[in-house]
């Protein structure tokens, strides 16, 4: 009977400080061992959904990444990552851009073509990551070959799953890019500059963005939250993508996925490293800044804005724009056709590329694509046949006088 009684007792006890633990460590959010998880070497980690077809090269490519006790299940362009993995040292793979962006129709997906036909048009190193049903995002996946689908629920309290679930399987299948970037489909990315810093004067930091403190109210669950960088826009290095992959399996997530990039970074020995030509918000005055060498512009709302950036990024001196605006070329005022800018750039108003077959600009803030020549002896505009099929880019641009040097900024007439 006294036996009975002191295994009772001890059953009773065992089950009390296992309750305590748990309870301290939901409140806490300190590391716990991997009580709860599933072995991955265990798990269907790899698997072709669907056979090889030549006509669709994108395979249905199912992963799982071990994030805070449970497995998350993604998908991706299989073909593509495994081009970028392959890339050796005389072809260096600098950066890859994650960028956070919604399965919903409408202005969701146009925000993602936007991008493509912008800052990341003719390039490989940039994903979109997208969650909800598989079913309406296979089509695009297909097409782009540059998403990376998530299956989890489409909502904001998923989206540190979403990123962190990026940084984990870039760390398993591309772990040979020097950093990787984090960013919004309201952002535009300046990667010409973004490549340069990556292996120059960032060449051996782990942690970029722009830093900050604290955090608002609503979002404020932990009880201290480390220096982190701004949601808009950040770079980890790959060393430090290896430890956060590792480290995101033994914490406690927090919705607000910037903040808990920071605690993770943390927790991994990393500081963040401020970079002022990043900026989240607009101005003091609601509108962008306009140095032709910034990094990141968060808050990119309206197509015709994205446009204007391209066209101010791409038509500056920077020898970083040889990656963005055409290979060898100095300035984007002597465009070729073959990366970001070819093609598809919409020129700050009244500054024409000289003596561009492809992309002539008109003193109303049109452009062509197609046959229109700009005169080079004159600066005025030629009448121009009906088979240069020219479209109007800024309906109501603005002229230097009038904005005393801020023209064709579309952030100037929003509200």
């Amino acid at each position: 009977m006294r036996s009975c009684s002191s295994f009772c007792y001890f059953c009773v006890t065992a089950v009390s400080l296992l309750s305590v633990a748990c309870v301290q460590h939901i409140l806490t959010g300190i590391q716990w061992p991997h009580l709860w998880h599933v072995d991955p070497a265990r798990s269907n980690a790899t698997s072709t959904l669907a056979p090889h077809d030549p006509e669709q090269p994108f395979r249905f490519v199912e992963d799982v990444a071990v994030l805070a006790w449970q497995n998350v299940t993604y998908r991706y362009p299989r073909s593509v990552f495994t081009n970028l993995a392959s890339r050796g040292n005389n072809d260096e793979l600098g950066v890859v851009a994650g960028v956070l962006s919604a399965n919903k129709v409408g202005v969701y997906q146009e925000k993602r073509d936007w991008i493509r036909s912008t800052w990341a048009y003719n390039r490989t190193d940039v994903f979109f990551l997208l969650a909800g049903e598989w079913e309406t995002v296979q089509q695009e996946f297909h097409t782009h070959g540059d998403i990376m689908w998530i299956a989890k629920e489409e909502s904001y309290t998923q989206i540190t799953w979403k990123v962190q679930t990026f940084f984990s399987a870039i760390h398993k299948h591309i772990a040979n890019c020097r950093h990787v970037l984090k960013t919004d489909d309201d952002s535009y990315v300046n990667m010409g500059e973004i490549q340069r810093i990556s292996r120059a004067e960032h060449r051996r930091a782990d942690y970029v963005g722009l830093c900050m403190h604290g955090m608002g109210q609503a979002d404020n669950l932990l009880e201290e939250y480390p220096t982190y960088a701004s949601g808009g826009g950040y770079m980890l290095s790959q060393s430090l993508v290896a430890c956060v992959a590792d480290a995101v399996s033994k914490s406690l997530a927090i919705i607000t996925e910037d903040a808990f990039s920071g605690v993770l970074a943390r927790a991994c020995g990393a500081n963040c490293t401020t970079e002022k030509r990043i900026y989240p918000w607009r101005n003091e005055n609601d509108v962008f800044h306009e140095r032709k060498d910034f990094l990141i512009q968060h808050g990119v709302y309206e197509k015709e804005e994205m446009m204007y950036l391209h066209g101010l990024t791409c038509s500056g001196n920077h020898s970083a724009q040889e990656t963005s605006c055409g290979p060898g070329s100095e300035t984007a005022k002597h465009l070729t056709n073959t990366t970001s800018c070819g093609g598809h750039r919409a020129p700050a108003c009244g500054e024409c590329p000289q003596g561009h077959g492809d992309l002539w600009c008109h003193a109303d803030c049109q452009w062509c694509e197609h046959g229109a020549t700009r005169n080079s002896t004159s600066t005025s505009t030629r009448a121009l046949s009906e088979a240069d099929q020219c479209v109007p880019v800024l309906d109501t641009c603005e002229t230097r006088q009038e904005k005393g040097g801020q023209q064709g900024n579309p952030a100037n007439r929003r509200r």
